[in-house]
């Protein structure tokens, strides 16, 4: 992109939508907070909170299959609680919290919202290496190779 007096130099294009994707693990105060204070570092007025409802199961969840009632009586639990939490983080932080319910693969969930948002940031928690399955396969490694923005992990500081 050149400027107006014709030099090469790169502007960096304005953030309209900070997307903060929550598990609701440890870390999802600190993650909100920290995608609150992104939106309010580039002027905007609110941060977009998505929570995703994973439709596949995981190796060793035999237990927990769900019958299609248990399921959606799940869903329905999951779209209240990212709500509640919207209005929650909105009230603590005194920000506009606008919350996204999804069902589907997490990151590729994600990774769509923050498309169809047109985000510039997607906020995200990640656990410490302690914790990491096999490299490659956590969700925090899918949105960084996927996402169409800059992802910000951020940490999981608690014991």
């Amino acid at each position: 992109m050149n400027s107006s007096d014709g030099s090469d130099t790169m502007q960096p294009a304005a953030v309209r939508v900070v997307l903060c994707a929550v598990d609701f693990s440890n870390a999802t105060r600190a993650t909100v907070a920290r995608a609150i204070d992104l939106a309010r570092r580039h002027g905007l007025e609110h941060v977009h909170l998505v929570h995703v409802a994973e439709i596949v199961r995981r190796d060793g969840d035999e237990e927990e299959a769900r019958s299609l009632g248990d399921w959606i009586a799940h869903e329905e639990t999951a779209a209240a609680q990212i709500r509640q939490a919207a209005a929650t983080f909105a009230r603590e932080g005194a920000f506009g919290v606008v919350p996204v319910f999804r069902t589907g693969i997490a990151w590729r969930e994600i990774v769509e919202c923050a498309r169809t948002l047109g985000a510039g940031f997607l906020v995200v928690g990640a656990r410490g290496p302690e914790s990491a399955s096999a490299p490659g396969s956590s969700i925090v490694e899918q949105l960084v190779r996927e996402s169409p923005c800059t992802v910000v992990a951020v940490r999981d500081r608690a014991p």
